[in-house]
């Protein structure tokens, strides 16, 4: 958990998205990003199996005008090809499991 301490305190100091590798494999890729409040994360679309942990505070996920307020402990499956935005409600971290 010191870790996330460590990503929640850069948030503290910096209007940007605090973006960290955690791991990364053949298979696989583990992020951690950090937003401030009303911070967003552009849109992008998942070109591979893709995951949402919400670790700390609250994001809305955007995607083809639906909105969804995840918050601290959900998860959530990005759908493969479709442009989505994610915006932080609060200051907020959670991690990106990407799946090759």
């Amino acid at each position: 958990m010191n870790m996330f301490n460590n990503i929640a305190q850069g948030l503290e100091h910096s209007e940007q998205i605090v973006f960290k590798n955690l791991f990364t494999t053949e298979r696989s890729k583990l992020n951690a990003i950090s937003l401030k409040r009303a911070v967003v994360l552009p849109e992008r679309i998942a070109i591979s199996k893709t995951k949402i942990f919400v670790v700390k505070g609250e994001i809305d996920f955007n995607m083809e005008g639906k909105s969804y307020r995840l918050a601290m402990f959900d998860t959530f499956i990005i759908p493969l090809e479709e442009a989505y935005s994610i915006q932080a409600y609060n200051d907020t971290v959670f991690l990106v499991l990407t799946e090759h």
